[in-house]
């Protein structure tokens, strides 16, 4: 088995195991993964859907990704992950019958799409009083 939420890395699971899913199992996993992450989502025609992500899941990611704080590329980096790795453990405590390894996919995409998304990510100078710091390069 490929990754899990405990594992050191979070990586794409293997696409025949995602593959093995029939349709049925597949609409049947996501339909509860989207209730348990959105208030109000709706599918769209082309495949894609939309809704609000809820309160408590942006809290479980911003646990993890601290606002207003500059982050070297490698702290963002393992911020990232460590969020990655919450999101799939939340799935699978709090869903019934949903794959680990969609669990993973799910949870990889969405969380670096929401970072994407509500986080600004910027060069920044470096203050005259930290020279020294390796944040700034």
């Amino acid at each position: 088995m490929h990754g899990d939420a405990n594992d050191e890395n979070v990586e794409s699971p293997p696409s025949e195991e995602l593959l093995s899913l029939s349709p049925a199992q597949l609409d049947r996993q996501m339909r509860r993964i989207k209730e348990l992450l959105f208030d109000n989502y709706s599918d769209r025609d082309d495949g894609s859907f939309e809704g609000h992500i809820k309160d408590d899941v942006i809290a479980l990611i911003t646990d993890h990704i601290p606002l207003d704080t500059v982050l070297s590329d490698t702290q963002f980096n393992d911020q990232v992950v460590d969020a990655i790795r919450a999101i799939i453990k939340y799935i699978l405590t709090n869903t019934k019958g949903v794959a680990e390894v969609l669990a993973i996919e799910f949870g990889t995409t969405f969380v670096t799409q929401t970072v994407g998304e509500i986080f600004i990510l910027k060069q920044v100078e470096r203050p005259a009083d930290d020279s020294d710091s390796f944040m700034y390069g």
